[in-house]
This record gives structure tokens, C-alpha cells and sequence, in this order.
């Protein structure tokens, strides 16, 4: 990136499958929601080639994300000042149990070396796409068919949603889940069966997360109130049809007094 010179490397996970007669030694899963800021944690990997280096350091924030930089947040990452370089990623984050919580990912820095601040794809989050895989061959992600934004504090005060957490669903895809669920344009998104969406990176992820062809409740906001909607999840692919409807307010048109006049529109 010519802009901020952050460094990235894309991780691709492999599965395997094979045959020991011997006993081998595993690494064990952690649970990466269980982390903590200030939990002990070793980065492991080969940085400039150096083969099975392991840093040391904590976890400095929780929850971090990309802003974009690295197309679509699918996940937010684990950041820590543990050493990492170029040629870490793809080893292992792991607790001082032993336990792997996370996945080197990416690092940001000026210069192409550590400057403290790397960051590990959560366990938990490569974890349900690597079950995906052993159980249906690939990866499985949950399809809605909106198109969501987060909203300025002017247009949250306009929708009465200023003290509400959530994202903005200002496009619908015909002929989608959505759809079919009698969402709108326009639809405010605070809630995910019961759990509240924060932001519109947020409910991108936890739809992602969502199983295919199974109900999941989703709680908007419309016309002063609050509804319930019950979808059928449906799997994304590169089927899925574009044709839209926007929220007309997305796209604001100055009016004239003229035409706000012919149209009886007021102030």
C-alpha cells in the first residue's frame, strides 16, 4: 500500500488429511474470544526465512479492523507487539498454555519491518471455515441480499436512530432472503438473533458467520418502530443476482422552493 506503507500477507490455509501409525503431537485450539488485553502470547513462524522463530509479547487490542485496506472485514483481528515480520504469516499465535488463539496475518509498518503492531486472524474465526470445509468440501457463507452503510450522525438524527446501534440496509437485492423476508430500504439493523449489531462492518461478518438454509431473526428499525423479521439464511456464490432497489434517501436531491412547491412538499 504506496499510501501508508502498511505491510500485508495473505494467508491460505490448507487442510490435510494423512495416515500415522506413531503417536503425533498436536497443538491444541484455544478459544479466542476468551483473550484478553494484556494476555502473554508467542508468535511463531519463519520471518526472513528464519525457520521456527518465536517472539514474545501481549495482546495489545482486541477486535481491530482493516477499514477496508484488505478488502471486506471478514474478521476482526487480534493485535499484539509480539515481533512479527514478513515470513510470519501463517504461524501461530498462541497463549503461554501452549494453545493456538490465533493466526499471523499482517503487520503495519513504515518501513517493511516490526514496529509492534501485528496482527492474528482469531482462531475461532479460521476455525468455523475450516469445519465448513471437512463437512461440505468448501466454505459456506451466509447470504442476506442488502447492501449496508454506516450513516452520519445528520442522517442518524433524521431516521431517529442517533441512540441506536446498527447499519443503514440502503439497498436490497430483488429476489434475495431479504427480500423474501419483506426487508426494505431504509431498514435500520440493530439486532442479530438477539445479539446487537454495533456497525455495518459488524453485521457483514456475523451474516457471513450465519449456517445457509437455516431461520435466523433479524430486529430493524421502520417508521418509528421496531419489527421482527424471520429469514432464510441463503448460501453466497457467484450466482447470486445484482439487480437492486435503493433507499431513495441514500442519494439526497436539493429541491428548489419551486418544486418543492409543485410537488406540495412544504418545508
Amino acid at each position: 500500500n504506496p499510501d501508508n506503507n502498511d505491510n500485508y500477507e495473505f494467508v491460505y490455509i490448507s487442510l490435510i488429511s494423512f495416515e500415522e501409525s506413531g503417536e503425533l503431537p498436536m497443538a491444541r485450539l484455544g478459544d479466542s474470544s476468551a483473550l484478553m488485553v494484556g494476555d502473554f502470547v508467542l508468535a511463531v513462524g519463519s520471518p526472513f526465512g528464519f525457520q521456527s522463530t518465536v517472539t514474545s509479547g501481549i495482546v495489545s487490542a482486541l477486535g481491530r479492523e482493516t477499514s477496508g485496506r484488505m478488502g471486506n472485514n471478514i474478521a476482526e483481528y487480534i493485535q499484539t507487539d509480539a515481533a512479527i515480520n514478513p515470513g510470519n504469516s501463517g504461524g501461530a499465535l498462541v497463549t503461554l498454555r501452549g494453545e493456538v488463539v490465533g493466526i499471523n496475518t499482517w503487520i503495519a509498518s513504515r518501513d517493511g519491518g516490526s514496529v509492534g503492531v501485528g496482527f492474528a486472524l482469531p482462531i475461532n474465526a479460521a476455525q468455523r471455515a475450516i469445519n465448513d470445509f471437512i463437512e461440505s468440501g468448501s466454505v459456506r457463507y451466509g447470504y442476506l441480499g442488502i447492501f449496508v452503510s454506516s450513516a452520519s450522525d445528520a442522517m442518524r438524527q433524521a431516521l431517529g436512530v442517533a441512540e441506536l446501534g446498527g447499519a443503514l440496509a440502503w439497498s436490497l437485492v430483488l429476489e434475495s432472503p431479504a427480500e423474501a423476508a419483506d426487508f426494505r430500504p431504509g431498514d435500520w439493523i440493530t439486532h442479530i438473533n438477539g445479539s446487537e449489531v454495533r456497525n455495518s462492518s459488524e453485521l457483514v461478518r456475523v451474516v457471513g458467520a450465519l449456517v445457509p438454509e437455516r431461520e435466523s431473526r433479524f430486529t430493524v428499525y421502520r417508521d418509528g418502530r421496531m419489527l421482527e423479521l424471520q429469514v432464510t439464511i441463503g448460501l453466497r456464490d457467484n450466482s447470486i443476482k445484482t439487480k437492486v432497489r435503493d433507499w431513495p434517501g441514500i442519494f439526497p436531491i436539493h429541491l428548489d422552493e419551486k418544486l418543492r412547491a409543485e410537488l406540495g412538499l412544504g418545508s
